[in-house]
């Protein structure tokens, strides 16, 4: 077909996925071993499958503010929880959708500060729902609005490390229940430890959560631990940075000290756990949404695209688990994957893609012309293979602690202040195609690529307009502490 794709999907349905801190390389389609990911595989056989994606974040809400607004984090500004806010002059993609007379619909967890509860970040959907468990919502959406254009985006945190342990896996019970013993352990340790704290070190918890707080809360930590126990205290606290505080010394705490203490037949068993959840999140989500449009006759009327906010470490770079700070590939690269109907042949490009090129290329694809500020490419030229199509000749990723990060096919310097006038000590050059793990720094053989790359970063980022004009004031009830915590990593 030699057809451009420019505008052959005007008003057909969009169902735009984000798997929070999925990699690439726990996908059969990107190679993994395990079948873990049999429907993503299929839309990716029927689609465009990027092997070359990033996210221009390590961390949920600047990670997803990109993907809404195709915009830099140094754009858009919107990076710290409880203190950062959407920029009201920035059109997000739901919104422009909305202008065109879409349906828009979003499906994720409403209380969380990365995404549903932040502010402006939903801006434009017309619907915002709780994602379920069993995903049934989704599904009745679908047969609900099978007669008009939708937006639809989910959110889904099951493959996050600190949501492993919510999902019961389907093989292998025993293995699982072994593991929960253990981690229980850790919930266990931590309710004594605040029961202790609270009778005899009352002012360690007073100085977060104000005065009195230990002796009002003393007789709850009394009670013997239960996940009741821990949601309920959770609970009764009378903010919601305190909820989340205390949630992220008792539950979030406790996780990373279980990870922490794991042999490595434990972190196997967890790998495998994480694969399994993999299995079914493909299984019941990415399934059924495919059976629900099926259902609704409209799968040959709906793109579908799938994604993530950023990836994880697993006992990568000294990390345990997780993604709060560094730059580094296992974190940055993500899954993209473009089903787009009647394209009858599979498409797999290895030029490099960024997160903010989605949007952009889902308006163009649907005769929309995008803003005049997105920063990401439409990426139609790359996938009908047309000459001189559009690319990025890198990628560009910061993290909340200020390190940036450039990216080309070969090479990638990470550094820690962009504003250091010369090379300086921790800063990392890696050759990529060598040397895919990142492990041999070579920011003192290859000064000269680290030259160039440190101005084409420069050039770049310091060319971006600002559009979050005025800092933000993290809101009054968080302590010093914690603002210094989310400042460092994000997480509470």
């Amino acid at each position: 077909d030699s057809l451009s794709l420019s505008g052959k999907y005007k008003d057909y349905n969009v169902i735009l996925v984000i798997l929070d801190a999925m990699r690439t390389d726990h996908l059969s389609c990107y190679g993994y071993a395990k079948e873990t990911s049999p429907n993503i595989d299929q839309l990716a056989k029927e689609g465009i499958i990027f092997t070359n994606a990033f996210s221009q974040s390590h961390n949920t809400l600047p990670g997803v503010a990109s993907i809404f607004s195709s915009l830099y984090p140094t754009s858009h500004g919107m990076e710290h929880i409880f203190k950062d806010k959407f920029p009201p002059n920035v059109y997000t993609l739901a919104e422009i959708l909305n202008i065109y007379g879409y349906k828009t619909a979003w499906f994720g967890s409403l209380n969380d500060p990365y995404s549903g509860s932040a502010v402006g970040l939903l801006s434009g959907f017309d619907e915002k729902y709780n994602l379920k468990p069993d995903y049934t919502d989704l599904f009745s959406f679908i047969k609900g609005h099978n007669k008009e254009q939708f937006l639809m985006t989910i959110h889904s945190y099951s493959a996050h490390e600190l949501h492993l342990f919510d999902y019961k896996p389907e093989t292998d019970s025993k293995k699982f229940n072994a593991l929960l013993e253990d981690l229980k352990k850790f919930f266990i340790k931590k309710w004594e430890y605040m029961r202790y704290a609270c009778e005899n070190n009352t002012d360690e918890f007073d100085k977060i959560f104000g005065i009195g707080w230990s002796k009002k809360h003393v007789e709850y930590f009394m009670q013997p631990y239960s996940r009741d126990n821990l949601n309920k205290i959770i609970a009764l606290q009378d903010s919601r940075p305190k909820k989340n505080s205390l949630a992220y010394i008792l539950r979030v705490d406790s996780i990373w000290s279980f990870y922490a203490s794991m042999n490595n037949e434990d972190f196997l068993s967890i790998i495998s756990l994480l694969d399994n959840v993999i299995y079914q999140l493909d299984k019941n989500l990415i399934g059924g949404l495919i059976a629900a449009l099926k259902e609704a006759n409209i799968n040959d009327k709906t793109i579908i695209i799938i994604t993530a906010d950023h990836g994880n470490a697993y006992r990568e770079h000294g990390l345990i688990f997780g993604h709060g700070q560094f730059l580094y590939d296992e974190i940055i690269r993500v899954p993209l994957i473009f089903y787009l109907p009647h394209l009858n042949k599979a498409v797999k490009i290895n030029s490099l893609a960024q997160n903010i090129d989605i949007m952009p290329t889902i308006l163009d694809l649907l005769g929309i012309l995008s803003p005049h500020n997105v920063q990401g490419i439409c990426l139609t030229g790359l996938i009908d293979g047309k000459p001189g199509a559009l690319v990025n000749d890198y990628v560009f990723a910061k993290s909340l602690i200020g390190s940036f990060a450039i990216r080309s096919k070969r090479w990638k310097l990470i550094r820690k202040n962009i504003n250091a006038e010369s090379i300086a000590d921790g800063d990392e050059l890696y050759d990529i195609l060598k040397d895919p793990l990142e492990k041999d720094n070579l920011i003192n053989i290859e000064l000269g690529m680290a030259k160039i790359l440190k101005s084409e970063l420069k050039t770049k980022i310091f060319s971006l307009p600002v559009y979050n004009k005025g800092n933000s004031e993290f809101i009054p009830e968080i302590d010093s502490e914690s603002r210094e915590r989310i400042k460092k990593t994000g997480y509470w």
